[in-house]
């Protein structure tokens, strides 16, 4: 386990049974040699957000933290304004400081772009169709039933089918690649 009383480990000036208390939530993996492995993931095993994301949650008296929060601060101060805590693993439950670095929300989006990571039709949180009634609608476009009429069979707008048809969206699934047309 970390030596918890170093004082690179406690930026932020925590008592040493505070940090005591959060690595014993801590699942560290063992190497062959029984010493902690520390570049694999660490699991917060505490209690989780209530909104099933999988980020830790960590309590001191009243005051609740993100546990990937709580011990980048602990490593390297307090986070800048404005930035995030994101995960080089996205592993959302990993705290181990190596996986961790500040960045905007935007560096956060290409950095899920770049992974292939971002939710994906159904997945997405406002997403009205699922994906059996979007291939119902290639079939329908590819006998060339109008977009109107296709939009009101699902009741959805004719942009949604449109932008099916194009492949603005649910591309992942009709193979249809987008071409974003130079406006000039």
């Amino acid at each position: 386990m970390y030596d918890n009383t170093k004082p690179y480990y406690n930026q932020m000036g925590y008592g040493n049974d505070v940090l005591e208390r959060f690595w014993s939530k801590v699942n560290v993996k063992k190497l062959d040699d029984g010493s902690d492995d520390l570049d694999s993931c660490m699991e917060w095993i505490g209690a989780k957000s209530g909104h099933g994301s999988g980020y830790g949650r960590f309590s001191i008296k009243y005051d609740q933290f993100g546990t990937h929060r709580f011990i980048y601060e602990c490593f390297n101060g307090p986070i800048p304004e404005g930035l995030q805590v994101l995960h080089s693993c996205d592993n959302p439950s990993c705290v181990n400081p190596k996986h961790l670095w500040v960045g905007t929300i935007q560096d956060n989006l290409k950095d899920q772009k770049n992974k292939n990571r971002q939710n994906k039709g159904s997945d997405i949180t406002n997403s009205i169709l699922i994906e059996d009634e979007v291939l119902e609608i290639i079939e329908l476009l590819n006998i060339g039933v109008s977009h109107n009429n296709i939009a009101k069979k699902f009741k959805v707008s004719g942009v949604s089918i449109t932008n099916i048809n194009t492949g603005r969206t649910w591309s992942h699934l009709t193979g249809r690649k987008y071409r974003r047309k130079d406006v000039r």
